[in-house]
């Protein structure tokens, strides 16, 4: 998301608070770019706008986005339907294989469509969120990254740099589910760790059980 009236650019991460917050500046969802896509379409936006994204802890992104296609009915790109999906321990392990398998890198040229999206969405829903806000290099593109856990108050921190009225942010294509730690066993939790270690290790993410 690109907002010229108070010059930012929004790195729009799946299911960590993205919808909400473009709603906010542009009325609608304004879709998944990374940094690196937004640098290379937008040069001269992306050289002076302040660029910010928000992440989540893997766990709890894992689960809110299984839920969210289960209401969807994986209408995703994903090979399930709303009649024929795995429960949750079966999908970790089944996404896991899969990205294991496919190797697609986001920087990979040859996933990239011209509207800068991967042709792939599958493997690049399920990335790291750190490689969303990386170069090919590993180096940070934006200016700040804020938690989903923290949003009401790294949101706020965004205003301020923007200098925009701080608003009562919604919360949209919000799932029902229990607390994230209930629908792991150990060896679906140590899969997440796995496949998202970069961001654990970056982040400062642990896996915490709802007490």
């Amino acid at each position: 998301m690109i907002n010229h009236k108070y010059k930012c650019i929004f790195i729009h991460i799946n299911k960590c608070a993205g919808t909400s917050i473009d709603r906010i500046f542009n009325g609608k969802n304004c879709g998944h770019n990374t940094a690196l896509k937004y640098k290379k379409h937008f040069p001269n936006e992306f050289e002076s706008y302040f660029k910010f994204s928000f992440v989540r802890n893997p766990w709890s992104k894992m689960t809110s986005f299984y839920h969210y296609h289960v209401i969807r009915g994986w209408d995703l790109n994903w090979d399930w339907d709303r009649n024929n999906y795995p429960n949750f321990k079966d999908f970790i392990k089944t996404i896991y294989s899969y990205s294991r398998e496919k190797k697609v890198s986001i920087f990979s040229k040859k996933t990239a469509s011209k509207n800068c999206h991967l042709n792939d969405s599958r493997n690049f829903r399920i990335s790291n969120s750190i490689d969303w806000l990386q170069d090919e290099h590993e180096n940070i593109l934006v200016d700040f990254i804020g938690k989903v856990e923290n949003l009401d108050h790294d949101f706020a921190k965004v205003c301020k740099k923007i200098n925009m009225p701080i608003p009562q942010i919604p919360h949209n294509n919000k799932s029902k589910h229990k607390h994230y730690s209930e629908y792991y066993d150990n060896e679906t939790q140590e899969i997440v760790a796995h496949h998202f270690a970069k961001d654990i290790e970056y982040f400062g993410y642990k896996f915490e059980t709802n007490t």
